[in-house]
């Protein structure tokens, strides 16, 4: 697989549908979004046209098959069929059987929310919005990393053996401050 560029002349690039290559250029020129968030809103998008080519198939293939299927014939018809549920789906989908975690889905929604944004609002190709509704998934709250005991001595030794400097006194007191106050 090629690495996704948002050069007309890339093999990758070329795999999308002519409505999402239009869809870059806008966040591209209009938006000035990085190529990088564009490839990813790109990929997150043929990821949910894929599983909607899937779902309208009634069969899912396995994960390396299901890289493989194309969505260049991918019309505005088809992106106008897409209701709420058919999102809400995907990301029961995207959570049981791709192991998504909430930041990764709150990340696909977004892309979701762009992209039908631009075809609702700024090329008027339609009036519903299927992901106007759609609630972002709650992401997971993470316990703060910390320093062990043992790593804190050694922080401190490290600070404290910097003979060399002339503030090691003032670096030694700001790094204690900041142990014990987080």
């Amino acid at each position: 697989m090629a690495v996704l560029t948002l050069k007309p002349n890339n093999p990758e690039y070329m795999t999308f549908p002519t409505i999402m290559q239009e869809y870059a250029r806008y966040l591209s020129v209009i938006k000035g979004n990085s190529e990088k968030t564009i490839c990813e809103y790109l990929l997150d998008i043929r990821t949910f046209f894929r599983y909607m080519r899937c779902k309208k198939n009634g069969e899912f293939p396995e994960k390396s098959e299901f890289e493989k299927i194309l969505i260049t014939d991918l019309t505005l018809e088809d992106t106008k069929n897409i209701k709420q549920e058919d999102i809400i789906e995907y990301f029961v989908f995207a959570r049981s059987e791709r192991d998504n975690t909430p930041t990764t889905r709150m990340r696909k929604l977004s892309a979701l929310r762009s992209f039908y944004n631009y075809l609702c609002n700024k090329k008027h190709y339609f009036d519903y919005n299927p992901t106007s509704d759609v609630d972002a998934p709650k992401p997971q709250k993470r316990l703060p990393k910390y320093l062990t005991y043992e790593e804190t001595v050694k922080f401190l030794e490290t600070v404290k053996n910097d003979k060399d400097s002339p503030t090691v006194t003032r670096d030694f007191a700001i790094v204690v401050l900041f142990l014990n106050t987080g």
